[in-house]
């Protein structure tokens, strides 16, 4: 339970609403829903999600992940209607989020402008590693 610990302590540090306690959140319901602990999984998820909600807004992309972990944990339980709700809300956020401003994060117009720049050829592509990064590639 050393994994609980630290994450009230974050959540005391940082507040329970802060987005590295929400991932942790999540972090820790999908290892529950990894071992099949079902009924500790849903409320970490459920709370993860309030917490994203609350910070980023309930369209934020980040809040994907979680909507998607917890339609899992219900398709496990088979509990089909809501996950197909849960999944429903996160493909559309899915795919409203598909404008610049969207993947790069709310307020991150350093990233906006340098995408804009790219794609209009006013600015170089990244060098070295990150080059294929930028391509989805790993190496």
């Amino acid at each position: 339970m050393q994994r609980v610990a630290v994450l009230r302590k974050a959540a005391e540090t940082l507040g329970p609403n802060h987005p590295n306690v929400a991932q942790a959140l999540n972090n820790l319901a999908a290892l529950y829903l990894y071992q099949d602990r079902y009924v500790d999984a849903e409320p970490l998820f459920k709370r993860a999600l309030a917490a994203f909600e609350k910070t980023l807004g309930p369209s934020h992309p980040e809040i994907v992940n979680v909507m998607d972990n917890l339609a899992n944990l219900y398709k496990a339980q088979d509990r089909l209607a809501e996950a197909e709700q849960i999944t429903r809300r996160s493909t559309a956020i899915r795919e409203g989020g598909r404008s610049r401003s969207a993947i790069a994060g709310v307020g991150n117009q350093t990233t906006v402008k340098t995408l804009t720049r790219y794609e209009n050829g006013q600015s170089h592509p990244p060098a070295g590693r990150y080059r294929g990064a930028c391509r989805g590639e790993h190496g």
